[in-house]
């Protein structure tokens, strides 16, 4: 490796480190708040936070889909020679959609059939606008090439948070909404300091023609994100519809250990979604400058990477599950110690699909993913019904693991299609570039 290529090695793995600093502040953060609210909550109210913080996720959908997603992409390509003017009008058009989502959100919650319920979804509804923030601006910290700045406002917000939660036990009025509360001012302060200190971009001397209008801007974004939103919105709700069904067939207290029980995989998933933020406008600069079959490569790559880690995490589960659960809980929360084990088969499968997407995305073919989508939800909604209905807690996480298979699955299978097609060997996959650049 000659002095440039280390240089670009060195350059790069500082990235990495950032985003991957930024993404375990952040989880870190949710993971220890969820642990201490699992200690110090009743089974009941831990389950409405689960419950509150799955319906955050899924209205939020609308969010990712039709701002960040289309922002890591067009970011990066068709709106990099006005960065700091596509900047403000994201923001604006993030302000419009997180007024309409909240107005959605608390429809939604008068439909919630039960009255806890009802309660929990309206806290995640309300919830969405101010904890997406920080979300926002970590994206648009990633679009500039500066995970260290994301870092930076992630650490705020895991003091903040903390800090906060903390306080409120203190003074003993702990619970999930305040649990809440104490999220949204971290997350909005956090936001405010990275807003204002993301890096200066001024007009590339290339660019040509009159910076972007708010309505080109949105358009843009919705021819996008109209194939993503549905998925956006159906990745969530099936990654949560264990939760929903537990919730439902055997309470509160069942869904709050059924959480409990996630906590412990939570941090490689975010992780994983860490390298999978940094991945996208990455891959679609390889896609645009190199090709899209250098940028399919460039994603098994990382695929084999968090491969690996998924499953050095699993082997670690199988000999210390009974231990990690007695650490994170202290026996507070009633369930077998296995179940960790079982659930950690689900990293596996979210490395190879979160991959395969991303590469997906990156060459511009986001409504294909929806295939994916679909053929986990045929598979899930019914498989955790009746599984659910008939093991109880193990079930719901069993078919969280099938689910998760058939999507990878399906997810990976989407990705190679035109090689597939071209009838490629996977070891020859510069073969299919033609192919991908046609299709």
């Amino acid at each position: 490796m000659g002095s440039g290529g280390v240089q670009r090695f060195w350059k790069w793995s500082l990235k990495v480190s950032g985003a991957l600093l930024d993404q375990g502040l952040v989880s870190g953060a949710n993971f220890i708040v969820a642990v201490l609210l699992a200690r110090w909550l009743q089974p009941a109210d831990y389950g409405a936070f689960a419950i509150a913080y799955a319906s955050m996720l899924i209205v939020s959908g609308a969010h990712n889909a039709l701002l960040f997603e289309p922002l890591s992409v067009f970011g990066a390509t068709t709106f990099g020679n006005w960065q700091r003017h596509y900047q403000n009008l994201v923001g604006v058009a993030y302000v419009i959609l997180s007024l309409l989502v909240l107005a959605a959100g608390a429809v939604a919650a008068t439909a919630a059939p039960q009255s806890g319920l009802r309660g929990a979804v309206l806290v995640g509804a309300v919830s969405v606008a101010p904890l997406t923030a920080l979300t926002l601006v970590r994206r648009l910290s990633y679009l500039r090439a500066a995970p260290w700045l994301a870092a930076r406002a992630s650490l705020i917000y895991c003091t903040l948070a903390l800090t906060l939660l903390g306080a409120f036990k203190r003074f003993g009025i702990v619970s999930y909404p305040r649990a809440f509360v104490c999220l949204a001012v971290a997350s909005l302060a956090a936001a405010a300091y990275a807003w204002l200190r993301m890096p200066a971009s001024h007009p590339s001397p290339d660019s040509s023609g009159a910076a972007p209008s708010l309505l080109a801007v949105v358009r843009r974004h919705w021819q996008y994100g109209r194939w993503v939103l549905i998925s956006s919105v159906l990745t969530p709700f099936l990654s949560q519809w264990q939760l929903t069904v537990t919730a439902k067939c055997l309470g509160l207290g069942s869904a709050g250990v059924y959480r409990a029980v996630m906590n412990v995989t939570a941090p490689l998933a975010q992780g994983f979604v860490a390298i999978s933020l940094l991945m996208l406008p990455r891959l679609a600069r390889t896609a645009a400058e190199r090709g899209p079959s250098r940028a399919l490569i460039s994603a098994g790559n990382v695929c084999g990477v968090m491969a690996g880690a998924a499953a050095v995490f699993e082997i670690i589960l199988l000999i210390w599950h009974k231990e990690m659960r007695a650490l994170l809980y202290a026996n507070q929360m009633p369930f077998d110690s296995h179940l960790i084990v079982i659930a950690g088969f689900a990293t596996l499968f979210l490395a190879a699909g979160s991959c395969a997407g991303q590469a997906t995305k990156a060459l511009n073919h986001p409504g294909r993913l929806l295939v994916a989508e679909m053929s986990a939800a045929l598979v899930s909604i019914p498989l955790t019904l009746w599984l659910t209905t008939r093991f109880g807690l193990q079930g719901a996480i069993w078919s969280m693991v099938l689910a998760q298979s058939v999507w990878a699955c399906a997810a990976v299978s989407i990705a190679l299609l035109p090689c597939i097609n071209a009838g490629a060997r996977f070891r020859d996959w510069r073969e299919c570039g033609p192919t991908l650049a046609s299709s």
